[in-house]
């Protein structure tokens, strides 16, 4: 219930006073956001009288931050590209992850993004990909959301990476991505 009425049926003059209290309980909501209480009175030969109290809603809980990174194939051959899943997944019930960010990297040259093929979606199948800011660098990609993830939301970031370079004939290519935000630890894959 998000209101009550009290009708008192008495008369109060302006030396009487009537006191209410009670106790609110905040279940099923976001720590970290602002609820305002809004009280007013009215008699029946006065004006409304108004007075309100913010509340920030604190659960004592942190935001988490999990991670999963799946490859479409497990060994690629040079002139190959690999299709890569990665999911950021917020898991603490009562608090946001804010301003969550992305990063992909590997260790080696000879292997890029194919970079039209970047597509980031979000727990409601939305592509935000126009949303969110991309960059590149020589050796990775960082995706700043500029969103958070309430409990259960994830962003889903799926791409390809060619293998061009004969030099990594042979050779083990280590790809990581890690995710943090303004208020949580770094979640990766290592």
């Amino acid at each position: 219930k998000t209101a009550f009425t009290i009708k008192t049926g008495k008369d109060i003059t302006d030396t009487d006073k009537l006191v209410v209290r009670y106790d609110v309980m905040f279940d099923g909501v976001t720590a970290g956001n602002t609820y305002v209480n809004v009280a007013t009175a009215k008699g029946s030969n006065t004006a409304e009288a108004k007075d309100k109290h913010e509340v920030t809603a604190d659960s004592g809980e942190e935001p988490q931050l999990t991670m999963e990174k799946k490859a479409a194939k497990e060994q690629v051959k040079v002139g190959e590209t690999n299709s890569y899943e990665i999911k950021v997944t917020q898991i603490s019930r009562y608090v946001a992850a804010k301003n969550v960010v992305i990063r992909d990297s590997f260790d080696k040259t000879g292997a890029a993004y194919v970079r039209d093929t970047m597509k980031i979606v979000d727990s409601q199948g939305k592509d935000i990909t126009k949303d969110v800011i991309i960059t590149y660098t020589e050796h990775g990609f960082r995706i700043d959301t500029k969103r958070d993830l309430g409990y259960n939301e994830f962003f889903k970031i799926t791409y390809d990476m060619e293998y061009t370079d004969a030099s990594l004939a042979g050779q083990t290519l280590m790809n990581q991505a890690a995710a943090s935000s303004d208020n949580t630890k770094e979640a990766g894959t290592y």
